[in-house]
Order: structure tokens, then sequence, then C-alpha cells
């Protein structure tokens, strides 16, 4: 594995985590940074190039991140920086890029969802535009939190229920502890997790994306949910861990 990239893999769901930005907010201020962030804000996914703009692999890339944003339009959008630009150097410096071309996708909400450098194939590339779901737990895991990965059927009688006790561990332990909810009608999340049963289900997922407990139906009590949470303790489960 190389070092600036962390694949943590939970049942097929692949979380992309960068150890030097683990639990840090990011604070580039560089031009092409500013403006990226500007996009996400829009509500686009954004490809942020970094290339020397004249070898065939950057120029092969580039061509391939023009295909995929042809095509989703609306959706995704291209920030271009040179390898050679000074005024870029804070960003090249904190992503420690030292292979050309390096592709970050960023989410809507700021999550790094995919990061390739020198050899990149199309469809992983079109694989990090994820859903807003699953970059709303990557956002999560990369802040440092403990993700609650609740899975319902809104028609469920028990979902109030289980929420209420969801929430009760949550709020006692808030920043370190976030609740994510998936719906029955969201079955892409539900696929990647490999997740088959019918009854609402909390997955709970410690940094860097590793699962720790699973829970069903009349199981997922605050007690319960504590034990896990706890247990998990120690062995690098969220900033307010020891």
């Amino acid at each position: 594995m190389k070092k600036h990239r962390m694949l943590a893999i939970l049942a097929g769901f692949v979380f992309i985590i960068l150890p030097m930005l683990l639990f840090a907010e990011i604070t580039i201020k560089t031009p092409a940074w500013q403006k990226a962030k500007g996009l996400t804000k829009k509500g686009y996914y954004v490809f942020l190039l970094i290339s020397d703009n004249e070898n065939a692999d950057s120029k092969k890339m580039l061509t391939v991140l023009r295909e995929i944003i042809s095509i989703r339009t609306k959706q995704v959008n291209l920030v271009q920086v040179s390898k050679n630009d000074s005024k870029e150097k804070e960003l090249i410096n904190s992503f420690k890029i030292g292979e050309y071309p390096t592709v970050i996708t960023l989410a809507p909400n700021g999550a790094i969802t995919g990061y390739f450098a020198k050899t990149i194939v199309k469809d992983s590339l079109i694989s990090s535009l994820v859903s807003l779901k699953e970059s709303e737990v990557i956002k999560n895991l990369q802040d440092g939190r403990v993700v609650f990965l609740c899975f319902h059927d809104k028609n469920d009688s028990d979902y109030i229920k289980v929420q209420n006790e969801i929430e009760s561990v949550a709020s006692n332990f808030k920043g370190t502890v976030n609740a994510v909810y998936v719906s029955s009608d969201e079955e892409d999340l539900r696929k990647k997790v490999n997740l088959t049963s019918d009854l609402t289900t909390v997955l709970i997922i410690v940094p860097p994306g590793r699962a720790v407990g699973q829970l069903e139906g009349s199981n997922i009590t605050k007690a319960n949910l504590m034990r896990v949470f706890l247990s998990s303790c120690g062995s690098g489960c969220g900033s307010g861990c020891k």
C-alpha cells in the first residue's frame, strides 16, 4: 500500500482516508483549492487534477476526466493545477503529492472520496463519485468520528424507538459519534456493505473505516450500542477514545 493512501474496506465498502489529514481540518488557501471548495459548496463533485500539463499521462488523464464530465455536466466539475505553479505549493505539499498526474475527488460536503496517482482507471474515477450518504459517512470518518450507520425502513414501527436509542448515545458523545440514516430506497449503499437483512440494522464504524459491530432489530439499544462503542476504545476509534 502506498504511503499517501490508506484504504479501509468494510464488506466491499471502500473509504478513502488520507493519514496526514485524518482528524484535521483542511486549511489550504491556494487559489485552486479555494476554487474547488467553492464549487463543492454549489453542490458539485470536483476532480482536482495536479499535473505537469505536458507528458502523455497528464494529457491522457485530462481527456478521461473531460469524458466523464461531459456525461455528468450538471454534477461534476474540474479544477486543474500545474505542479510548477508556485501559488499551489501549499496544496501540493499538504497532500504530499510526488507523482503526476494526481487526481483528488471532492464530494459536495468536502469529503475526499478519491485519491489517484500516476496510473488511473476511468471506472475508478467514476466510482469515486459516491452518493451523498456515502460521502457523509466518509466525511465523518475523515474528521475522526465514530459512525452509527443505520439502515432502516421508514415504515418500520420500531424505527422511532431505534432512532431515539441511537441519538441518546450520539448526544452523550457529541463531536465523537455521529449517526447516518439510510432509508430502504437507497439500495446502492446497502449493496456496497452487502446488507441483506430486512431488519433495521446499525453498523458501528470507527476511523479509519473499520466495522466493530452490527446490531439488528430489537438488539439496537443504548446499552448494546454503548457496549460496542466503548469496547472499541483504545484501538483508534475516534478523537474521544483513549
